[in-house]
């Protein structure tokens, strides 16, 4: 079984709790109760056709609420609005049994209709802005992938004034004018900030503003946000492999620089890092590891750079250790030779681990 992430508990209720607290979670189930109480009161002596609809508002939403003990399928805004939209009515109908809705008010109400006319309206509005931003923003995604990144940089322009709030479109056209290569720092950045000012907590947004920092030459923030990315996914392996790999890259920037101090702790960090997952995989019970294949483990790639790490401590024998481990893999073995190569010191992996 491959192991899938997501930002989002599959049990919306969990979900509640965990982004709001105890009180929080109480106020979210108030809603219910309340709800469940007003759809009593509504079929209390009630005609027919009042009983069939409040049963239907009542099925409907008892569906989505059960359901959602299993899946974030309220964290989904078009499933959330449904929701809310039986809550109001389920109220208005209660009210109006009652009679709360009394005649003074209705009296008083005259623009009410007109009102709720324009908020639906601007509402209506602010839904199609949302698709064409999200259709456009799609063909700019594709546009990208076949290589037309003038076109999808036009495209994401695009789609940006239509959605201004999803945060992957900011990311994706920082992306491609960084890769275009014709346009300045000080044009890129501000675009990976916006996208990461929408979603903070995005591993791959970090990820890749981290990236940008580090080819800028802004060493310790770049590797900042990329362990950013670790902290946020701390059991997804690809997080620890992409952060080893960063702070490798940058030993040879800081070194040129003759930074060796800087670069000594980095590497030594590395080197650490095998212990770290160990540490941050016992946190977790043996019984759910034991669940499916457990994503947090030291990979064949990560056991590679770990090896060069030592390698460029001068530490032959734990790179020796690291590289035979990562070399049962056919294609990381070709890597570390590759990579031996390029120090032109004529040791070949062999050379090493014998």
């Amino acid at each position: 079984m491959s192991p899938h992430w997501s930002s989002e508990v599959h049990n919306h209720w969990l979900q509640v709790g965990v982004e709001t607290g105890f009180i929080g979670l109480a106020l979210f189930a108030l809603v219910w109760v309340s709800f469940f109480i007003d759809i009593k009161k509504t079929r209390r002596n009630a005609d027919n056709w009042v009983k069939v609809v409040t049963a239907g508002i009542g099925a409907a939403t008892l569906n989505l609420g059960l359901h959602s003990f299993i899946d974030f399928n309220l964290s989904l805004p078009a499933i959330s609005f449904v929701l809310w939209s039986f809550f109001g009515i389920s109220s208005g109908l209660s009210q109006m049994r009652e009679g709360t809705y009394s005649n003074s008010t209705q009296r008083g109400s005259s623009n009410k209709p007109i009102i709720a006319m324009v908020v639906s309206v601007i509402i209506a509005c602010a839904v199609f802005s949302l698709y064409i931003g999200h259709n456009t923003g799609q063909n700019a995604a594709q546009a990208a992938r076949e290589g037309r990144l003038e076109q999808a940089r036009v495209l994401y322009f695009r789609a940006m004034r239509f959605d201004p709030f999803t945060a992957a479109l900011y990311i994706d056209l920082a992306q491609i004018e960084n890769a275009i290569g014709q346009y300045s720092k000080q044009v890129v950045q501000p675009l990976f900030e916006k996208g990461l000012s929408l979603e903070p907590n995005n591993p791959s947004f970090n990820l890749e503003f981290g990236r940008f920092l580090l080819q800028q030459g802004e060493i310790s923030e770049g590797l900042r946000y990329i362990e950013r990315a670790k902290e946020l996914e701390p059991y997804n392996v690809d997080n620890w492999e992409n952060l080893a790999r960063a702070k490798l890259a940058a030993v040879q920037y800081l070194r040129e620089q003759g930074q060796e101090a800087y670069a000594t702790e980095l590497l030594l960090d590395i080197v650490a890092m095998p212990d770290e997952i160990t540490k941050q995989s016992n946190k977790t019970p043996e019984r759910i590891r034991d669940l499916a294949r457990w994503p947090l483990q030291v990979t064949p790639k990560l056991q590679m750079t770990v090896g060069q790490a030592y390698y460029l401590l001068g530490d032959d024998d734990m790179a020796a250790m690291a590289f035979e481990s990562a070399a049962k893999d056919k294609d990381i073995r070709q890597e570390i030779e590759n990579w031996l190569d390029s120090f032109q010191k004529g040791q070949s992996l062999n050379d090493i681990v014998n």
